[in-house]
Formats: structure tokens, sequence, C-alpha cells
């Protein structure tokens, strides 16, 4: 929702266009932004009333152009920094700070947000660190840190009471009732979304109160009342017709159309769907058509209509492209990679399937790397407000001993005195011992956290290569029907064989979380599960010749890790063969010398160079990763023309 602040210019700007009128027959009319910069280079106004001026700008550029906004707000600090005025700086900090918000770029809103933060507690602006922690609460919810956000959020409202802020508490109510809603406790969402709307009504902000219509529209949603979701949501369309908020309305048309399909009625939630659609294109509202385009597929495809579900989905699809949101790229792809297959396409299935699998990857890596940044710089901030406390407290205790020292020239007063600061020593030594104990306690937490992402990753990982191992067989499968002939028996087999690989698709991901949940396996369990995988590999590429040999002395146990390891490296590089090198021949060779594990793969391709490969091929990279966790050495043998050979030694302890 787009929620505008107009605020009046100041009256100096109404007696600058009054003195020009009476100089002159001839009146020049400012626009609203030549009249800000003609206040900003006037000499004769004040630095002080110059960042007022600049103040009541920013708040009417919030979410209606953030370009204006980042201009003004960055001259507003420059003005407050060279007159160092404290409370100019705190309130630049948080536009700046709402500006990389709405550019998502969220670790430098943070420390944007901490500056503001600081200042204003400094300051004792209570209006301002409520709205400021509001704003560290929303950065803390799109991170996913469900709990922190809800702790945020308790402490910003807890200020805004104070100072009996009506829209700051409905603003910051909302969002505890939209935190409750993403973590399913539907009751305390429908609460704090009814709290939200006692402020707005009281503040009458028709902009904020509409768009609590639509959040308590979502929140009967989910404890299943439909009449009182109809209710809402027409309240809020109506609301939003008065006001002409176009922004809104393609918001709310779109919640009523979806409303309507999950209860069947097509018709109804088409004709809200072409509503959003009208609106959000006439405005250029890119993200929000992402969603329109997207929906309006998925009722077609529910209604069996799938050329306009196609049709639709590939609108999805490249808005999505052009605003290059990576979120909206992988839905608008999952959704068409589904309406392809069942429209008989497979093949375009399957590429839109990869293609939302590699942005689904995408995803979970740019949020790791947000989250790990965005807890560093909430860490490094409580190290810091921990080494001022420290600091304090080393001032105290030097102040203490100069006492102490004078102490001795009154005998009675000073046992009296000496034993005072005692007790009030051992208070502070046991304070900040609870601060240490809390602050290790969030370490370990931190810890815990980094291992549970460490392990998604892998699981990831496994789940990636263990399926897309199966759909390269039968990508090649695919090929080698094309060529043969359509009529012959051979046709059939391989359609039959395409029909053994889904199946071996599912049995795939299945050993996988065997493997995963398991916390050891034999090497002979390996043996059969490789012997397994070269057979299908066989069978998808008739023209390529495999021959193996095992030498196995020991069936001795694996760690379940080190096992799926050495299959994922051997999967990797027979999948590479198999798509890349050409090869007429491949030959596996793997054997047990005491407590060492040598695996050689070699090929009769046309081999590649390797220095060029070996930083741009994912591959290669996931190989020698693999190679690392299991303490292994890679030798790699190839270079054009000459074939490719793997020697891979790894412990099997």
């Amino acid at each position: 929702m787009i929620i505008l602040f107009i605020l009046p210019f100041s009256l100096l700007s109404a007696q600058t266009l009054q003195n020009n009128k009476m100089k002159s027959t001839t009146t020049k009319i400012f626009s609203k932004d030549e009249l800000a910069d003609h206040q900003l280079k006037s000499k004769t106004i004040q630095d002080t009333a110059k960042i007022n001026i600049l103040r009541k700008i920013c708040r009417e550029y919030i979410d209606v152009d953030n370009g204006k906004l980042q201009k003004y707000a960055t001259s507003m600090l420059q003005i407050s920094e060279k007159i160092n005025d404290q409370s100019g700086k705190a309130d630049a900090y948080n536009f700046l700070g709402v500006v990389e918000d709405i550019n998502t770029h969220y670790i430098k809103a943070l420390e944007f947000y901490e500056k503001s933060l600081q200042l204003a507690k400094a300051a004792k602006k209570t209006k301002l660190i409520a709205s400021v922690s509001n704003n560290i609460g929303l950065l803390e919810w799109k991170s996913g840190n469900y709990k922190e956000a809800l702790s945020t959020f308790f402490s910003a409202l807890k200020s805004a009471e104070s100072i009996g802020s009506d829209r700051i508490q409905g603003n910051i109510s909302s969002n505890i009732g939209l935190v409750y809603q993403d973590i399913n406790r539907s009751h305390e969402a429908l609460m704090w979304q009814k709290k939200a709307l006692t402020f707005r009504m009281k503040d009458k902000n028709d902009y904020n109160l509409a768009s609590n219509y639509n959040n308590l529209a979502n929140a009967y949603s989910l404890v299943n009342k439909p009449d009182s979701v109809f209710f809402y949501q027409d309240k809020a369309i109506d609301l939003q017709k008065e006001i002409e908020d176009s922004y809104g309305l393609g918001i709310s048309y779109l919640n009523a159309g979806i409303e309507h399909k999950n209860i069947k009625n097509y018709s109804k939630a088409f004709w809200y769907y072409e509503k959003s659609k009208s609106i959000r294109e006439e405005i250029e509202d890119s993200l929000g058509l992402s969603f329109t385009y997207l929906n309006m597929a998925e009722a077609y495809k529910l209604t069996g209509n799938l050329n306009k579900a196609i049709t639709f989905g590939e609108k999805a699809l490249a808005v999505s492209k052009n605003i290059k949101s990576n979120d909206r790229i992988a839905e608008s792809s999952k959704s068409l990679a589904d309406s392809y297959k069942l429209s008989g396409n497979l093949g375009k299935a399957i590429e839109l399937q990869q293609q939302y699998t590699n942005y689904q990857d995408k995803i979970f890596n740019d949020e790791m790397i947000d989250k790990v940044a965005f807890l560093n710089i909430r860490y490094e901030t409580e190290k810091k407000e921990k080494e001022l406390g420290l600091a304090k407290l080393k001032v105290s205790k030097e102040v203490l001993v100069s006492k102490q020292k004078n102490i001795w020239l009154i005998v009675l007063a000073g046992l009296f005195i000496v034993a005072l600061l005692v007790f009030r020593n051992l208070g502070i030594k046991s304070r900040l011992k609870q601060k240490q104990l809390a602050l290790e306690n969030d370490l370990l937490q931190e810890q815990n956290i980094s291992k549970a992402h460490q392990q998604r990753l892998e699981i990831s990982r496994d789940l990636h290569d263990s399926i897309g191992s199966q759909l390269t067989l039968m990508s090649s499968t695919l090929d080698s029907l094309k060529k043969s002939d359509k009529n012959s028996g051979k046709s059939e087999e391989k359609i039959s064989s395409l029909s053994t690989f889904v199946d071996l698709s599912i049995s795939e991901l299945r050993n996988t979380l065997w493997i995963l949940n398991t916390d050891e396996v034999f090497l002979e369990d390996l043996h059969l599960k490789i012997l397994n995988f070269i057979n299908n590999a066989s069978g998808a590429k008739e023209d390529i010749k495999f021959t193996y040999q095992f030498n196995i002395k020991e069936n001795v146990k694996l760690d379940s890790k080190v096992a799926a390891n050495i299959f994922r490296i051997l999967q990797e590089i027979i999948n590479n063969a198999l798509k890349h090198s050409g090869a007429e021949l491949i030959d596996i060779e793997m054997n047990q010398n005491l407590n060492n594990l040598n695996l050689i793969i070699s090929d009769d391709g046309k081999g590649f160079d390797f220095q060029n490969e070996k930083n741009s091929s994912f591959g290669l990279s996931n190989i020698q990763k693999r190679t690392d966790e299991l303490s292994g050495t890679l030798n790699l043998e190839t270079s054009a023309g000459q074939g490719t050979r793997y020697n891979i030694v790894t412990p099997l302890k």
C-alpha cells in the first residue's frame, strides 16, 4: 500500500510568492520542486528552517517518488551535519533508511535505521524512536526473524503508547497482526488487526483505514469466515474508490478475486481479476501485474482453459523478468511448467521446471547472505553497546577507588561507605555476569541458526543433484527417441523407459532422504547403488558403452555423509560425460585399499580446457567441494580432444 503524507508548505513559501507578486507585475508560478529548491538556495532562510522544510518535503515523497526522497533526505543530512543538528540528522537517517528499504537494500537500510535510532534515543525523541523501531521490525519480518520482529514491534508500541499517537499505534498493531498471520496464529492475527482498526478510525487517515479493511479481510479468511471477508473487502474497495486510490484498488480487486476463486465462484473471480488487471496496466504497476497475471493463469488452469493459462502465465513471467524479481520469476516458471505439462508439451515443462529450480537456489543463497549480514549488523550493534557499558563500568570503578582513598580520613564514616560500595560493586558484577551470559546465549543461538542453515544447504544440494541426474537421463532418452524410427519397437521401449525414469526420480528422492536420515551404510550398499545408476545411464544412452570394475575387499561401514558424497561425485562426473563429452566409452573403476577408496572414471570424449572451465563450471566446483568434505584428493587429466580422466582418493573412515 502507498501511504501519502500530504502536508502544506510553510507560511514562508506563501510569503515568498506574495513578495514576488508585489515587486513585479509578472508573477512566476513555481512547481513544488522548484519552490523547494528556491527556498533551500535562499540566503535569508536560516539552516534550521531549511531542515524543517526538508522534513516536510521528505514526508510528502515517502512511497510517492523514491528518487526525490533520496535527494531531499541527503540535502537534509548535509545541512544537519553542517550545523550539528542532532534531531535533523536522526530524521534524515530515517528517511534514507526508507529509501534503501523501498529499493530492497535491507542491509543498508538497517545501517541507516540504527544510526537514526541511536540519535533519537540520545535526543529522547519518543515519536521518532517508535517510528524507527517499527521500520526495523519490518526489516526483521522481511528477513524471516519473526521472534525478533515481534519483540521490536512491542517495544515500538510501548513508545507510541507513551505519546498517544493513534497513527503509529495503528501501523504497529497492524504489522504485529501480519507477523502472526505469517506464522499461522490466525486468532492473534485477527485480534491485532481489530486493534489496528480502532486506532485508525480515530486517526481518520483513509489510506491507512482502507489498508486495514484489507488486512481484516485476510485475517477473517484464515479463520474461515467468508461473510466477514467479503464485508471488509467491499468496505476497502468503496473507500479506495472514494479517495481515488488506484494502487490500493489493484490490491483489493485481486484479493477479492482470490477469495471467490477459493469458493469456486470462477465467474466472479475473473470479474475481479479483470478489474485488477485494468487498473494495474493503466498505472503501470509492474510488480502488481505479476501477481494479477499469475492468479489469472492459475484460475484458468483450474477451469481447464490451458491456452489462456499459458498466455497469462507467459505474461506473468515476462513482467517478472522485466522488473528483475527472482521471487516472481520462480513462481511464474513453476506455474507455467505445470500448465505446459498438462498441455502435453513436456520439453517446455522440463525447461521451465529447471528455471524454477535455478531461481529457487539463487533466492535461497541470496537470503542466506542477507540474513547473515543482517545478524552480523545486529550483533555488532549489541557488541558496541556492551563495550560502552563496560567503559562506563571502568569509569565507575576508578571513581570508587578514588573515594576509597579518602574514606580512611574518617574511620566511622569510612566503614559505612566501604560496606555500601562493596555491596554496590557486587550488584554491578552480578548484572554484568547476567548480561555476559545473555550475550553468550545469543551467540550460541546464532551458531545453531548458522548450523541449521548449513544443513539446509547440504540437503538442498543433495536433492538438486539426485533429481537433476534423473532429469538428465530422461533428457537423453528423449534425444534418442527423436532420432529413432517412431514405428519401431524401440520407440515404444524408450517411451516406456521414460515412465521408468519418472519412477526412478521418485525412488532417487527416497534414496536421498534415506541416506540423509541414516547414520551409517555399508560399502556394499554403495556398490549396489552405483551399479543401479550405471545401468540406468547405459539404458538412456545406448550409443555409449559402459565398462566397470569393483574391487571390494571388506564390506566396511560408512558414514552416511561419506557415502552420499562419493555417490554424488560419481553421479556428477557421469552426467557431465553424458551431456558434454560426446564419448563412446565410459570406464568406471573402484578399488578398496586398506582404509582408502580409489575411484577412477575416464572417457574417450572430446575433453575440455580445464583452465578456462575450472572457475566457471558449477559441476567441477561441486565435485571439488565434495572431495574436500571427504578430506580426499582429486586429480583431473583432460585437454581438448584427449578425453577426460578423474582419479579420486578418499578415506573411508
